[in-house]
């Protein structure tokens, strides 16, 4: 599995102490889906960017907390690298939300990229049993590594 980590904020990453690679070990394990010919980008952005990017891909006018694009369902066991995606985060949207549910910036930014990656995994939450499923890992997972 390779990670790529871009930053276009202009907010420091490093004190939250985040270890994205073992939360995504984490998620692979829990849904069983095989990580080894895998790559997918998350990239923090701005209010501005993630605005543009929800009313662009989803027609939606507003600024919102993680934005995934899945580029590729199909996870093969060997063979070429499968691109997953990209996983969009707005920092600042995070900020607000850790302070609004009372928890930690670390806690709420681990939250969101798990979400994006159970997202570009085939995870959603159109209804009750897929948000049953989906929040019940992403609890899981942040629950035992943050």
């Amino acid at each position: 599995m390779e990670l790529i980590i871009t930053n276009t904020t202009r907010k420091a990453l490093e004190p939250l102490k985040i270890d994205f690679h073992k939360l995504a070990h984490g998620v692979f394990l829990v849904t069983n889906k095989n990580a080894s010919h895998v790559f997918f980008e998350l990239i923090f952005v701005s209010k501005n960017r993630i605005r543009f990017l929800n009313l662009t891909y989803r027609k939606i006018d507003k600024v919102t907390d993680v934005i995934s694009f899945a580029f590729n369902d199909n996870l093969s066991e060997g063979g070429p690298r499968n691109n997953l995606g990209e996983i969009d985060i707005c920092y600042d949207v995070a900020v607000l939300q850790a302070k609004k549910y009372q928890h930690s910036l670390r806690r709420e930014i681990a939250f969101l990229f798990v979400h994006g990656l159970l997202h570009l995994l085939g995870y959603d939450h159109q209804n009750e049993e897929e948000a049953a499923i989906m929040f019940g890992i992403q609890k899981q997972i942040v629950g035992k590594m943050i």
